[in-house]
């Protein structure tokens, strides 16, 4: 079909190939029609060539720069106007009053309990506090601690009891299964 463009057709007015460029097919293949347009032409192929680097030119500029930025940084640079906003933080937590301040997790463990258990309750708020509100970390301690925050008693409990008691608590499954692999390394070493 005169005007018509075919899958396998190469040919340029003037150019002296043949309508198959490839030995893989052959001018009796079956011919699919791309275009009607005979306005449309082939686009000329272009080359990409590499510059070749000049690693010797680049690479000291390299090096210096990195020594400058280390001599700034040692030298006392500061951010601008750091200090005042520092002031501005100092200032605005002197009443500490946010959540953190009464429900963070080293206040959460249990003051009149031994040291070590203490230390089990703010490893386990800690555990709870990533990724989840100050005020849900509480409630989920405070469960726990009526219910018997030891080592022995989280190792005793069934997962799914566990799982109610700090079921709140964003990615609970996951903290259920860290709580007791601490629980249970800590009684190892016991």
């Amino acid at each position: 079909a005169a005007g018509k463009l075919s899958v396998h057709d190469t040919t340029r007015a003037g150019d002296k190939q043949s309508e198959s460029c490839s030995p893989y097919f052959s001018s009796h293949s079956t011919q699919t029609e791309v275009g009607t347009s005979s306005k449309r032409r082939k686009r000329e192929h272009v080359k990409i060539e590499m510059e070749e680097a000049k690693s010797l030119e680049v690479a000291p500029k390299l090096v210096k720069r990195e020594v400058k930025v280390k001599e700034e940084v040692g030298s006392g640079w500061q951010p601008t106007h750091w200090r005042e906003q520092f002031d501005k933080i100092i200032a605005m937590r002197s009443e500490r009053n946010a959540p953190v301040d009464s429900m963070g997790a080293e206040q959460l463990s249990d003051t009149e309990a031994s040291p070590q258990v203490s230390r089990f309750h703010t490893l386990v708020a800690l555990l709870l506090s990533s990724q989840t509100k100050d005020e849900i970390t509480a409630a989920a301690m405070h469960r726990l601690r009526d219910h018997g925050l030891t080592i022995e008693n989280i190792l005793s409990t069934s997962d799914k009891k566990l799982g109610e008691l700090i079921y709140p608590v964003g990615f609970w499954r996951v903290r259920l299964d860290f709580c007791k692999l601490c629980s249970f390394v800590r009684n190892q070493k016991q």
